[in-house]
């Protein structure tokens, strides 16, 4: 059976209100979840920047600090 415009309505409001009572912590987890990425492709790379040779220690530890430079596009073996 469809829902009614009020039904829809209702459970719409019922779903916004979740998300802002959990915004914080559903924001938290996605930006944990994005750091460990981070450190997994980090330590894939080496654990350190090959052209500066900084580590995550001279970042103290923020990976947010951390940045991957850019390859020279003609040194590219794909593009996507």
């Amino acid at each position: 059976m469809a829902m009614t415009k009020e039904q829809r309505t209702i459970r719409n409001a019922r779903i916004r209100a979740r998300y802002t009572f959990r915004r914080d912590e559903l924001n938290a987890a996605e930006r944990a979840r994005r750091d460990q990425l981070k450190r997994r492709l980090i330590d894939h790379k080496g654990g350190r920047c090959e052209h500066c040779l900084r580590g995550l220690r001279e970042f103290h530890g923020q990976v947010a600090a951390y940045d991957f430079h850019h390859v020279d596009p003609a040194a590219k073996s794909y593009c996507i």
